[in-house]
């Protein structure tokens, strides 16, 4: 599944790249993500299955709790967009 993954990364919603990329390998708790970036539990929950598009601040809140950049969170969820339009 991960050489699948990396060649179709488009094809992922950004809430699940965040979740098994971020989230889970590094042990951070939906509770904690939403406390320390102040994005609602409601929002990261919402992000993670799907129902929610990353928007700019959305994107800019995570680059700075994960030392990335918010144009890196735009892309994902530019190059998905695309992907599903396909």
């Amino acid at each position: 599944m991960q050489e699948k993954r990396t060649k179709n990364l488009a094809h992922f919603h950004p809430g699940e790249i965040l979740l098994d990329e971020f989230l889970l390998p590094f042990n951070i708790t939906n509770d904690k993500l939403s406390k320390d970036t102040n994005i609602s539990i409601n929002e990261i929950n919402e992000l993670i299955t799907g129902k929610m598009h990353i928007n700019e601040e959305i994107a800019s809140r995570l680059a700075d709790f994960f030392g990335t950049t918010p144009q890196f969170w735009l892309s994902l969820q530019s190059n998905y967009d695309s992907a599903i339009l396909k």
